[in-house]
Formats: structure tokens, sequence, C-alpha cells
């Protein structure tokens, strides 16, 4: 920016002469005038350096010329500093009101006082008028003019004013009762009433009372019942939480209903209302009707619709919309309200055109009289009976009633099957059926019966058809029955109304054979069916004898194990003995063939006691079982491990034990399972390996359960025993579980080969089953089911 002259820039200096010194070493660097000028230009104020201009003759004052401009206010100006500096005052603001500036300009300079405004002015390039504060200040005999742009700040109050005015206008001319309310607080900050600051006219009427009479006030002093009415903590709660609060509020002192609005302003509140009254009324006398309508329909069991009619250009019916229906509706239907309002029929209900519905409903428009039909609706998957009668309601509206007659016609069809039933079943049952009804003398004493119903089977049976037996008398053409005891029957159960069931040997008219009888009251009568069994009679017997023959073959086999346990251990006992002898006595003498021959016949000895104590333990859970009762396995297998130490030991085996369920069962048997499958689990071990044998339990998912007891409906528990063993092939599961069947040489591992089979008598004799998963090499895992209960 060009420079008028350094007398200027040092008046300038002057004023600025405390942050001057601040920057003396960048002066040092630069000059002096180039560095005002940068100063001039960071500030955010347009700033304007003028010189007196006097009369040369007079000294008097004429004029301002600038010397100085800093960038902000040569924006403003909207001209070059170099077009600027130099120019007078009345020729820069040629447009402006150059005389007042001059004015305002001559009285600084005459009293030295600082000179503050605001004013409104056109820019020297046009447009809109602007606001700027400005600043002169006397500087020697110049001034120092500094500008800011008050455009925004002064347009924001002008629209606040107007917005204040808006307020104000809207505050007195409201149709709602309107107050302002200011907190009233204790020292300790606890609201204790509220002020009126303020109240429109609206609300003045409604309180019936003068602003001027009640503002100041407070509103406990204005509202005594303001406490009892909740309108108090309402507002405290607004005042609190600071948010708006609608409500509509009864005063019965006025006998009035308001809607109130109390929003939060500062710390206080506006309460805004309006007397609704007489809409309440309105809305609490439709309400009434409107439950008392309602009520009636859902207390209804008839189904209720009221329809709009559509009709085409032409007047003809086209559709109908619902505008309400009855609870039995959506009950029967099972659609909700919302589905229903505002729905045509033919949407909802499509088959509604090929039933009876659309014939009614086009004679309700065609001819205004109600339609009166039974329908059986089959569309849309509903299959319901209907008694249904059609009513106009005024020319644009029907009223649809139907009652659901399904139970009606369920019924009847019922009954008609049951006949149909009845008839098949007494025509084509090989029971033989007949309905006596009593005969009765004076007294009233049962003297007979009389043949009223008879079934083919009867008749093929008694060699009389249906028609020839009906009427007949029971003593008079059957006198037997008498003596066989089918007449005492007869009239024990229609004395006392019990029902009997015998086995009637019956030897007369024809008739021989064992008859299966039953004896069911009937009104004045009884309802007797046999059913010939004179085969199962004979086949009874048989089976008694059969049950005779098995006793006796159990006694046999209990002789049996009680030989095998005595009679046949006892001579390979001696055979043990005398062998064990010869070794000890005569092995230094006996070749060594003999020696060999020696221990060949005690190991077979051996194996022969074995295979007789496991076959009668297998016998023995075949035959005997004890009562059962609660078994804890925990206790049942602490047992097995002490039996089964030194094989452990011996083996160097590793057996885990987790947590064991308590369930019914026999204790013996229980642990002989878990005594064969832990033992197993140690012999077939692998060379050079640990033993490691695992025994968990868990409750069994009904999908994991072996197909012979997914149907039994109990529950059951899986306990596995899981070795690290030699394993086996799953193509001989079955196999290993049958008696004597072995998968390895007696060479290789002792054992008889009934162990397992006496596992799976156990689990099956305690209603559950046992299985295993294996694969050579790689260990096997016996599962067992055993039910919870």
């Amino acid at each position: 920016m060009a420079l008028k002259n350094s007398l200027s820039w040092g008046r300038i200096a002057r004023v600025i002469r405390p942050f001057f010194t601040c920057f003396m070493p960048i002066l040092t660097k630069e000059p002096a005038q180039s560095f005002l000028q940068r100063l001039l230009d960071a500030s955010p104020n347009g700033i304007l350096v003028f010189e007196t201009v006097r009369d040369s003759q007079t000294g008097t004052f004429t004029d301002l010329r600038l010397t100085a401009a800093n960038t902000q206010a040569t924006q403003v100006i909207d001209r070059p500093a170099e077009l600027l500096v130099g120019q007078l005052m009345s020729h820069i603001f040629a447009k402006s009101s150059t005389p007042e500036g001059l004015a305002r300009a001559m009285h600084v300079l005459e009293t030295g006082n600082p000179f503050t405004y605001e004013t409104k002015a056109v820019p020297l390039n046009g447009g809109e008028a602007r606001w700027y504060e400005v600043a002169i200040t006397k500087l020697d005999d110049g001034l120092m003019v500094t500008f800011t742009d008050s455009t925004a700040r002064k347009l924001a109050e002008e629209a606040l004013q107007a917005q204040a005015n808006l307020l104000e206008s809207v505050f007195h001319n409201s149709l709602m009762g309107m107050s302002v309310l200011q907190a009233i607080r204790c020292d300790a900050g606890i609201i204790t009433d509220f002020r009126l600051l303020r109240i429109n006219e609206k609300g003045c009427q409604y309180a019936n009372m003068v602003a001027a009479d009640v503002q100041g006030k407070t509103l406990r002093d204005i509202y005594p019942l303001t406490d009892s009415y909740g309108l108090f903590n309402t507002l405290v709660e607004v005042c609190q939480t600071n948010q708006t609060v609608e409500l509509e509020q009864y005063y019965p002192d006025l006998k009035s209903w308001y809607i109130v609005t109390i929003s939060p302003l500062n710390d206080g509140a506006v309460v805004a209302y309006q007397d609704i009254t007489a809409r309440k009324q309105i809305e609490q006398a439709w309400q009434r009707q409107s439950d008392t309508f309602r009520g009636v329909l859902r207390s209804t069991l008839n189904g209720l619709n009221v329809l709009e009619i559509i009709r085409d250009p032409a007047g003809q019916l086209v559709d109908l919309r619902y505008e309400y229906i009855s609870e039995q509706v959506l009950h029967d239907t099972g659609l909700t309200r919302e589905q229903f309002i505002g729905t045509t029929v033919l949407t909802l209900f499509p088959g509604t055109r090929q039933s009876r519905f659309w014939p009614a409903f086009e004679a309700i428009v065609a001819t205004g009289e109600p339609q009166t039909f039974e329908e059986h609706y089959q569309f849309e998957g509903y299959d319901n009976y209907m008694m249904c009668q059609i009513t106009p309601l005024g020319t644009d509206r029907v009223v649809s009633i139907y009652q659901n007659i399904n139970e009606l016609k369920r019924a009847q069809a019922e009954a008609q099957q049951q006949a149909e039933l009845l008839g098949t079943v007494v025509n084509n049952s090989p029971t033989g059926l007949v309905v006596y009804q009593a005969v009765r003398d004076a007294s009233g004493q049962i003297i007979d019966f009389i043949h009223t119903l008879s079934n083919p089977t009867n008749s093929k049976i008694t060699g009389r058809s249906n028609e020839e037996l009906i009427g007949l008398s029971l003593l008079d053409h059957y006198p037997s029955n008498q003596q066989n005891g089918h007449f005492d029957a007869l009239v024990q159960v229609v004395e006392t109304g019990e029902s009997q069931r015998r086995l009637l040997d019956y030897r007369a008219h024809g008739i021989n054979g064992w008859f299966d009888a039953q004896y069911l009251k009937q009104g004045d009568g009884v309802l007797f069916t046999y059913l010939d069994v004179s085969d199962s009679q004979q086949h009874r017997q048989q089976l008694e004898a059969l049950n005779a023959e098995l006793v006796r073959s159990n006694e046999s086999l209990q002789s049996f194990a009680y030989v095998a346990s005595h009679d046949l251990q006892e001579p390979l006992r001696k055979i043990l003995a005398f062998g064990n002898l010869l070794e000890q006595q005569f092995s230094e003498s006996l070749p060594i063939d003999a020696r060999d021959y020696i221990g060949r016949m005690q190991g077979a000895a051996e194996r022969m006691s074995l295979l007789i104590k496991d076959l009668l333990a297998y016998s023995r859970i075949t035959t005997h079982r004890a009562p059962t009762r609660p078994i804890d396995l925990t206790k049942v297998m602490t047992g097995v491990l002490t039996d089964l130490d030194l094989a452990i030991h011996e083996a160097g085996a590793k057996v885990q034990v987790g947590v064991l369920p308590t369930l019914p069962g026999d204790g013996i048997q229980l642990q002989q399972l878990f005594q064969n499958l832990l033992s197993n689990a140690i012999k077939f071990h692998k060379s050079g390996t640990t033993p490691l044998v695992t025994i968990e339990s868990q409750m069994a998912a009904p999908t994991d359960l072996p197909s012979g007891l997914q149907q039994t409906g109990k529950a059951y528990y899986k306990i596995s025993v899981a070795d690290n063993g030699i394993g086996f092939d799953e193509k001989y599961l079955d196999r290993i579980f049958q008696v004597f069947q072995r998968l390895h040489g007696k060479s290789l591992f002792a054992g008889s080969g009934v162990g397992l089979a006496i596992t799976r008598r156990v689990a099956e004799n305690h209603g559950g089953a046992i299985t295993a998963r294996s694969q050579p090499g790689q260990g096997a895992t016996f599962i067992v089911y055993l039910p919870t209960a």
C-alpha cells in the first residue's frame, strides 16, 4: 500500500507504541512502515487514518485527507489503496452524508473525546445498505476511524424483535389461556411455589379474573386447590426434567375439562390451557353409546359385519367394504380387526362370489329386502355351516349376521355316522349281540326277558334269524338259561346296574362251547355280548400244561446250576490237585514231554473251571432277580475297583471314574456288568502302553438311544466305559455279546467268552441296552443305557 508521508505513520506508531516495542527485533530486519502496514492489515476491523485540511489563510478546518488505510477498509470501500490515499473525505464519501461525518470529525478534533456510533450506509460500489459500528479517535492533528460490519447482528436483533412482537401478539390474541410462571425456591433450592408473571386475556376469561389483580401473585394464592389437582407437582416435574407435559385435567369446582400443556421456560414454565368441556361431554356420551354397542356385540355368539356397498357407475354391486365386525367374526376366521376394517369382502374371501352370500347381497341391493338363508361355506380353507341373515342399513350399507352351526351339523353327521357304524358293527361283529327287555309281574319282579335285538352272529350261533328271535321269551324257548346262571346274571345287572363279565359254559339247545360273556344294563333290560372262546379255552389249558412243564424245566436248570457249581467243580479240583502233586513230587523224574502234558492238563482244567463258573453266573442272571431298589453306581464302582485291584496293579492301569448316578436295579447284577466291562478294558490292552480306562455318565438324548428304547417314553442314563486298548472291528459287534464268542485266541487272552453276554443280559434285565464303538488298534468304548426310573 502506498504511504502518503512518514508523518502519518509516526502518529500511528505512537498509538500502538506498546505493541511496537515488542516487535523491535523484527523491525530491525524490516522497515517500520512495512511492518506497521502489515500490522494494520491483520486487523479484522477497517482502519482509516486522516489528517486535517485547513484553510491556508484562516487555518479553519475544511476537510480531512486519507493518509493510510488497511486491507479490510479498502475491501469495504471497494477501491485500491493507491486510489484512496491522498483523497479528501468529501470525495471518498461523496454519496454518503459527508457534512454529518465532517461535523462529527470536527467535534472529536476540538474536544479530543472519542466518538462511537452506528450507521447504515450504502456501499460506495452500490448494493444493499449495511450497518456499521464506527469509532473516531483523535490522532495529533488528525483522526483514526475504525469500523466493523454489524449488519448480521443488526438483522438478528431486528428478527428477534419481530419474533418477540409476534410472540407478544400470539400470547395476547391466542384462543388458549396462557400463563407464564416463575419458580419460587427456598434457601435449599427446593421449589415451594410459583409466581404468575403474565397471563393473557383468554386465561383471565377462563379464571374469571383481571390480569392486573393476579400478576405477581403466587400460584397457591390464586389457585388454593392447585395441590389437590396435582398441578403443582406436574409443574415441579417440568422444571426438574426440562420436558414438556400435556394432560387433560378436570376441575370439579369449575365443572370444566381443560387440556393443559406445560413447557419449561428458564426457571419456570409456560402453561397453555383450553376449555374442552363441550367436546369432552360429547366424547363421553359417544363413548357410553359405543361401549354399550360394543358390549352387546362382544357378548353375542353370532357373527356380525357392517358392510359398505360398493357400486359401479351403473349402480350394480361390485363389492362390499368392512366397516365393523364383532368379536365372534375374529374368533371364527382367525383374522385381526386391522385385517378386516377398510378391506373388501372379495379381497379377503373371494369365494363369496360362488357362495349363497353373493346372490343375497345382490338381492339386497336390488330390492332392499332382508335375506335369510343357510350356507355351507367351503372356500379359502374354511368349512363352515352358517345360518345367515342380511338386512339393509340405509341405502349404502348392510348388516350381515350369521350363526355358526358347525356343531349342530357335526352332531347330526356324527349321529348319522354312529348309527351307520353301529349298524356295521352289529351286523359284522364276530361277537354275538343280544338286547333283552325285562318282563315283570304285577309286583314288579322280573320273571322273564324278551329278545328285542339280535345280530347275524347270534342268529348263526342260535340257528334263528333276527326276525325269528325278536319277541321270543328267553325262558320259554331257552329254559336251560335258568340252570346255567345266564338268567340270574341278567336279573342282577338290571336290578343293580352293575356290569358283569363271566365265562359262560353253554351246553344246550344245540349250542356247545365256552363263551366270554358281558352284561351291560340298557334301560330296563340288558345288552348281552359274547364271544366264542372255545378254542382259546383249549389253548389256555394247553398253555397251563406248558407252564407246568416250564416250571419243571426251570427246576431242572436250577439243579443243573447246583451240579455245575458243586459236582462238576469237584472232579476239576481233584484233577488240579493231583496235577500239582505230580509237578511237585515227580517233576525231576518225569520226562520233559510228561511235564508238558501235565502243564497242558492243568491249563485245560483251569479253563474248564472258569467256563463252568461263567456259565453258572450267566444262568443265575437269567433265573434269579433280586428286588429292585435304588443303587448308587459310585458305590458299585468302588466295589468293582476293589475286586480288580490286583489286575489293575499288575497291568499298571489307570482308571478315571466320573460322577455316576443312582438308579433302580439289582446291585449284584450291576456289579457283574461293570466288573466284566472294566476287566475286559484292562485285559485287552496294547503291549507297551499304559492301560487307561475312563468311566463317565450323562443323560441320554432321545435321538441317541438305540432303536429298541426310543419308543418306551422313558428317560435313560448313558454310561460309557472307554479304553485305549487293542479295539476290534465293529462288524463283529453283535458277535461279541453272544455266549462263548471270542475274537482272539485263548493263547493270547484268557477268558471263556461269557463276560459280554452277561453284560447284555444284565442291561436287558434292567430295561436297558448295551452297545459299543471301536476300531482295531484305537481302543473301544462300551455304552450302557439304563432307565432313570
